[in-house]
């Protein structure tokens, strides 16, 4: 995850490689089979969609606007959509810092 905040060309890469896409699955699949022990990983997973959206926003690279929206494209799909919306709806309750996470993550 660090890796790729900040740095352009790693998320050119993961853009390239289908990451984003990926790493929705990912977010998915813990999703739906919602485990207590998950939530750590569904945080970390909001918070690097939420830090690489935020950091094209903030310093995208102003020589390739295309890259920077297709950066925050890949992670605005309806699948990652989708899985946050399940996520606030399940019944299971969260932890206050993990609903945190999710909000800033959809702001």
């Amino acid at each position: 995850g660090s890796f790729l905040r900040g740095n352009r060309l790693a998320q050119a890469h993961l853009l390239q490689s289908n990451g984003a896409s990926k790493l929705s699955d990912k977010l998915r699949n813990l999703v739906m089979n919602h485990l207590h022990a998950d939530v750590k990983l569904i945080q970390r997973l909001l918070s690097l969609a939420s830090d690489v959206i935020t950091d094209v926003q903030l310093d995208g690279d102003k020589a390739d606007p295309t890259l920077n929206d297709s950066i925050i494209k890949a992670f605005s799909t309806p699948e990652w959509c989708d899985s946050i919306s399940t996520l606030l709806l399940s019944e299971n309750s969260l932890p206050v810092r993990v609903q945190e996470t999710v909000l800033e993550t959809v702001q």
